[in-house]
């Protein structure tokens, strides 16, 4: 579905890694998660997602990312981006996390989508996890902190995808 080719800048006092995912696509089964861009808690496919993320850490002998709202925030207005206009890309993914007031440290960013909507969070964690570039940023033990945004709905032709973005930092 959305393949991406990862790439790596260097930007002053910010290392960023991008990397893009998504996982198969199947046929659609209706049904929506109402949007919670304003919330100052994560939805429960956003929290899946995390979970999935922290799991995958733990049995690497990672610690567990934590939730950082301000990364929530940045990643539920790039899916919102990506959604409306169709492209699925970081572009300056930096900018969504600097204007959430983060800056400095490590950043970096990985996006998926799956239909439908059923099992997307397993479908998304595990592409990431098979891809080398995404899995090396899920299993980075400098990363601390995550924020993951979801929207559940249209996309690229099936009418219910999941899209999420994946926000991390850490020191720099």
């Amino acid at each position: 579905m959305g393949n991406g080719t990862p790439r790596l800048r260097a930007i002053p006092t910010i290392c960023v890694a991008l990397a893009t995912c998504a996982a198969a696509a199947a046929v659609a089964y209706p049904r929506a998660e109402a949007s919670a861009s304003s919330s100052t808690r994560p939805t429960s496919r956003e929290s899946a997602l995390t979970v999935r993320v922290n799991r995958a850490r733990a049995s690497h002998g990672l610690a567990p990312l934590h939730v950082d709202m301000r990364l929530v925030r940045a990643a539920r207005s790039h899916t919102e981006a990506i959604v409306s206009s169709g492209v699925f890309e970081h572009g300056r993914f930096w900018v969504w996390i600097e204007q959430e007031g983060v800056s400095g440290g490590r950043l970096a960013e990985t996006l998926g989508w799956s239909a439908p909507a059923d099992g997307s969070e397993a479908r998304i964690v595990a592409g990431w996890l098979h891809s080398q570039e995404h899995r090396a940023i899920l299993l980075d033990r400098r990363l601390r902190d995550v924020g993951i945004g979801v929207h559940v709905g249209p996309f690229k032709r099936q009418p219910n995808a999941v899209v999420a973005t994946a926000d991390f930092r850490g020191p720099a």
